[in-house]
């Protein structure tokens, strides 16, 4: 057989296809090209997604390396662009970078060029610096700290002054919130590079002259709801209100195992401690404690303490309760597993949910270190506290020899808000809370 009969046969088996099978043969093609279709979208959309990934943190790591070289270059050290002073709108000086650095987030600047420039009258000696301005008033600095007397009158700049090369450098926030007729101009969108200080003709110290006027050797006074004055260091009147709130029997609340919270109970006045240590978040108290705390940490550092810090305000019943379950497992292996006893021990150190201070938010803990320790109360700022705690409106919660009436061991880092009113009585006759109320009621 040769083949071209061979293909006549073969052609011969061949039928040609229904409109059924055809019908059925084109949607199994279009469906192999829909898949297909399919499948290079997945491809693309899946290439799409990492380039714009890619991008993306191609982008974060530029952001997060710029900031980073910015924050570690400019931090302490002077920017490009200069420093400039306007005096009275005349002339414009362009400082040398010897008389001005950037610190701390701010300007500083020399106030011995500044005094040249301006015909200002700068003396004293590396510990403690006065200006005086064309009109007589005068501002003294206590070098190294943020401390500056203006007038009569006491204050504590955002950062410290300090001594070098024989300058007095101070922070530019002096000059805005200290003084009036002078205007700080920062180059747009408030960047911290390029700065003007501008001076006009009436230029001078912002003192209130009745503030100044009731100032007694240097200290802004403030009057007791027993009408005794009181000497701070740094001007608080704003603070007043809350140091010796008005309706003194407000915040006289005891809180103990016999007078619990009841488990739903929060304030509902929180705000957050501004001076709430590093290391945490911030910590709350209510609104009236938590101001007259912070009229407290100025006062401190207008003294001289610097490296107090608050640990814990604010606790919810159930974060107690975790602290008294944690304090109960810290016991067991003493009391060789018996749950009850050690529980009884960690109750004589931690309150029992519902009789912590703390939910009521009028409490706080504060101390030099985060770990809080009884050698806590051997410090210097540990004695000022107690002899001054109770002006701002506080009282120590748990001293030393009443673990007897309070249930609760000597806590020198503990401390309640009450009132100026009664804790003044409190702190003046040694009572404890408990004691107090009784002797009262």
């Amino acid at each position: 057989m040769n083949r071209n009969q061979n293909n006549r046969k073969t052609s011969s088996r061949r039928h040609p296809m229904t409109r059924e099978e055809a019908i059925l043969a084109e949607k199994k093609r279009a469906e192999v090209r829909k898949r297909q279709q399919q499948t290079r979208k997945l491809v693309q959309k899946g290439i799409a997604v990492a380039i714009f990934s890619l991008i993306g943190a191609v982008i974060c790591l530029i952001i997060v390396f710029s900031y980073i070289f910015v924050d570690f270059r400019a931090y302490d050290k002077a920017p490009d662009e200069p420093v400039k002073i306007t005096y009275e709108k005349d002339s414009t000086v362009v400082l040398d970078k010897d008389y001005y650095s950037y610190k701390n987030g701010e300007y500083y600047i020399s106030l011995t060029k500044l005094s040249q420039l301006c015909s200002f009258t700068l003396h004293g000696n590396s510990k403690n610096m006065t200006l005086t301005i064309s009109d007589g008033k005068s501002a003294s600095f206590d070098i190294g700290t943020p401390n500056v007397k203006v007038g009569n009158i006491y204050s504590v700049l955002k950062n410290p002054s300090y001594f070098s090369g024989g300058h007095l450098f101070v922070p530019a926030s002096f000059f805005e919130d200290l003084c009036n007729g002078i205007k700080c101009e920062f180059d747009k969108m408030g960047k911290v590079r390029g700065f003007n200080m501008i001076f006009d003709k009436d230029f001078s110290f912002r003192v209130n002259a009745e503030k100044e006027s009731e100032a007694i050797l240097g200290s802004t006074l403030s009057t007791s709801s027993e009408g005794e004055e009181i000497k701070f260091k740094a001007d608080l009147s704003d603070y007043e209100m809350y140091m010796n709130p008005e309706n003194k029997d407000e915040y006289l609340i005891l809180i103990n195992n016999s007078n619990k919270l009841s488990k739903d109970y929060i304030p509902d006045d929180l705000i957050e401690i501004s001076d709430t240590r590093n290391d945490r978040d911030k910590e709350k108290m209510r609104l009236y404690p938590a101001k007259a705390l912070e009229a407290m940490f100025i006062e401190m550092r207008a003294n001289g303490f610097y490296d107090m810090g608050v640990t814990s305000g604010y606790r919810s019943y159930e974060y107690q309760q975790t602290l008294v379950e944690n304090e109960t497992a810290q016991f067991l292996s003493q009391f060789d597993g018996d749950r009850e006893k050690a529980r009884e021990k960690a109750l004589s150190r931690v309150s029992a949910p519902g009789s912590s201070e703390h939910q009521s938010g009028l409490c706080v803990d504060m101390s030099t270190s985060a770990v809080l320790s009884e050698a806590f109360s051997q410090t210097a700022v540990y004695k000022w506290l107690y002899s001054n705690c109770a002006n701002f409106g506080f009282i120590l919660r748990f001293p030393k020899d009443k673990s007897a009436e309070t249930g609760i061991v000597f806590e020198p880092w503990h401390f309640r808000y009450v009132g100026r009113y009664h804790a003044q009585k409190i702190m003046d006759e040694g009572l404890c809370l408990e004691e107090y109320l009784q002797n009262i009621g």
